[in-house]
């Protein structure tokens, strides 16, 4: 009888559920926000942007103990947690690994190259190394000057993006060439991501020792290596919610202006308020190449798009591709450019627009499809390296 009274029952429609209060109670006060809603992002996409917002900005656990989950005891914007994209895998060093090679399982540290960030007022160095790219402030101008450190961008990678990538071999450039050929010849279906895959590329600008005593740097999230200091200035958000992905981009207030920025029509959630993330908006959303009247849909930002404004996330990344026959050097290896780029991921036709539906032509070979579609994914293209030796054998179709 005592045990029967310490339960609550309810009723629904011939439905009855025992719930135990205690596990009620600690679910009403946790942080962590409830998942994004999948039809939001193309019923109301500001909407879907800031909930994935809340999502991916939640204080991460320590990658020691779970990487890749949130800290549902902290909330979003607690000084000292690093946020939970941050904790993904780093496509540059942790997913594309420099001799070819399969990565590791998720959840494996030893070879972990990534490097988290800080929330301002804790002075705890937790970068292993500065961000991949970043760019400096103008002292006079407050302009923007681009420093490329080897991509645009910092891109990671959720679990499921990842494992996806590891599973299909994709994660070396000859793994990408053998698919591409195998979707050609038809033994292998098209690249296509599960449904609950994310990537995010994020921009930090670098503060000087003048921005520091002038404490520019307070209103930023902030990474700090080496006495340099770190502050997130944009990124990009892309989620598989729908087939050709949810886009949205974020920035910080003192971004430069972007004559091609949208608006927000749902607004920055209450409960960033008071917190170092109330310092960002939205930038704008993207679902599709054109708007209902045929006109291209522009989204981009003032840093990660930096030079070309007028351009579109979604036009731009449809044309990452996989090539069945890359070019290759009289020893075998792969053609690189004199910047280390490995040729083949610039083959072949390339998209013609900045904006609006992607150029069909760029896919075919002698009026024959050719070249494969990585599912929106520049990362794979642009970031798998060359196999230094022999890949596992279920990657050898």
């Amino acid at each position: 009888m005592r045990r029967l009274m310490q339960r609550t029952l309810i009723v629904s429609t011939a439905l009855f559920i025992w719930i135990n209060p205690d596990i009620a109670a600690a679910q009403t006060t946790t942080s962590c926000s409830s998942s994004p809603i999948r039809t939001d992002a193309l019923d109301n996409p500001s909407k879907h942007a800031w909930a994935w917002f809340l999502t991916v900005m939640q204080p991460a656990k320590p990658i020691t103990v779970a990487r890749g989950e949130p800290d549902c005891s902290k909330a979003v914007g607690t000084p000292g947690t690093t946020s939970l994209w941050e904790t993904w895998r780093l496509a540059r060093t942790e997913v594309f690994l420099e001799d070819g090679s399969e990565p590791p399982a998720w959840d494996d540290t030893s070879r972990y190259y990534g490097h988290l960030g800080a929330v301002p007022e804790d002075e705890r160095s937790v970068h292993e190394r500065p961000p991949q790219a970043t760019i400096l402030i103008d002292e006079e101008t407050r302009e923007s000057v681009f420093q490329n450190r080897g991509g645009i961008g910092e891109t990671r990678m959720n679990r499921s993006t990842y494992e996806f990538i590891k599973e299909n071999c994709l994660f070396s450039f000859d793994g990408l060439s053998r698919y591409s050929k195998a979707v050609v010849d038809g033994k292998k279906p098209p690249i296509i991501f599960p449904t609950d895959s994310v990537e995010v590329k994020a921009v930090w600008i670098e503060f000087s020792p003048s921005d520091i005593s002038k404490n520019r740097h307070l209103n930023y999230y902030t990474a700090k290596i080496d006495q340099t200091t770190y502050g997130l200035a944009s990124f990009h958000l892309l989620t598989k919610d729908v087939p050709n992905w949810f886009w949205a981009t974020f920035h910080h207030v003192d971004s430069p202006p972007n004559e091609f920025e949208l608006p927000d029509t749902f607004g920055r959630p209450k409960q960033l308020d008071g917190t170092i993330w109330q310092n960002y908006v939205l930038g704008g959303t993207q679902t599709d190449f054109t708007d209902p009247t045929g006109q291209p849909s522009i989204l981009s930002d003032t840093r990660i798009e930096f030079g070309f404004l007028r351009s579109s996330c979604i036009t731009c990344h449809a044309s990452a591709k996989g090539h069945p026959e890359p070019r290759r050097n009289s020893d075998g290896t792969l053609a690189r450019n004199s910047r280390g780029t490995i040729i083949a991921s610039l083959e072949g036709p390339l998209q013609t627009t900045d904006v609006g539906l992607p150029d069909a032509a760029s896919f075919r070979k002698d009026d024959k499809m050719f070249y494969i579609q990585t599912d929106f994914l520049w990362s794979i293209p642009f970031r798998a390296n060359e196999e230094k030796s022999p890949p596992p054998k279920r990657c050898q179709f």
